[in-house]
């Protein structure tokens, strides 16, 4: 009887060591696994940093500087030498051009960032025609609303602004990238001729030109989609 008691205790500590053990080894397995998803994680979040980190190096090593100085007396020649010193595509001046070759990204909806140029672009703009004195008041204040948290919009030049121009119609039916609104159909820029009149670049025929010109004979309006 004294030994069968003895048995079944020597028998239940076993069963507990073995339970005991199991419980180890499942804890340290959990664990193990833990840190292991642990480290995948950090792997692919750091993967996932480099990626952003190369395109944005690759993208400031191979960034295209604009002009972004205003200039005046910017008459028809020095238009079509800027277009073709860029392969700018314009359907009367360089119709055979490719473009530039843009690398768009949409930021927080309101703006879009070109990679390829440096400049941050409104994804939209100015809702209506506007006069050329209108459109500086316009960007006056989108910087004093501190518009996408930016004070230092402006016009951009004719330069900027054909950078965007696409050499084919897109489904919107217009010469520019479908990451853009629509609306704007054609932009003030802040360069002007040698009469004093501001440049536009047309995103709707894939032309530049200043009023008045062979499609308006009147001083008309234009949007404005600014730059920074």
């Amino acid at each position: 009887m004294l030994k069968e008691k003895k048995r079944d205790k020597m028998e239940f500590i076993v069963k507990i060591t073995i339970m005991d053990r199991i419980k180890t080894v499942a804890g340290l397995s959990i664990l193990g696994l833990l840190l292991f998803c642990s480290s995948s994680a950090e792997v692919r979040g750091n993967d996932e940093e480099r990626e952003v980190n190369t395109h944005l190096k690759a993208s400031a090593i191979n960034k295209t500087k604009f002009r972004s100085a205003s200039r005046e007396k910017f008459i028809g020649k020095l238009a079509m030498d800027m277009l073709k010193d860029n392969d700018f595509y314009d359907g009367d001046w360089n119709s055979s051009a490719s473009g530039f070759s843009n690398d768009f990204q949409l930021q927080n909806v309101k703006v879009v960032h070109d990679y390829a140029s440096g400049l941050t672009w409104q994804q939209s703009g100015s809702v209506n025609e506007i006069s050329y004195i209108e459109a500086k008041r316009y960007v006056t204040q989108l910087n004093s609303d501190q518009f996408a948290g930016y004070n230092d919009w402006r016009l951009p030049t004719l330069e900027e602004a054909m950078s965007l121009m696409e050499p084919t119609e897109k489904n919107n039916g217009m010469y520019i990238d479908l990451i853009f609104d629509n609306t704007q159909r054609w932009i003030w820029t802040s360069d002007t001729n040698e009469v004093a009149l501001a440049w536009l670049a047309n995103f709707v025929c894939g032309k530049c030109y200043t009023y008045p010109n062979d499609y308006f004979d009147f001083t008309s309006g234009g949007y404005v989609r600014a730059a920074r």
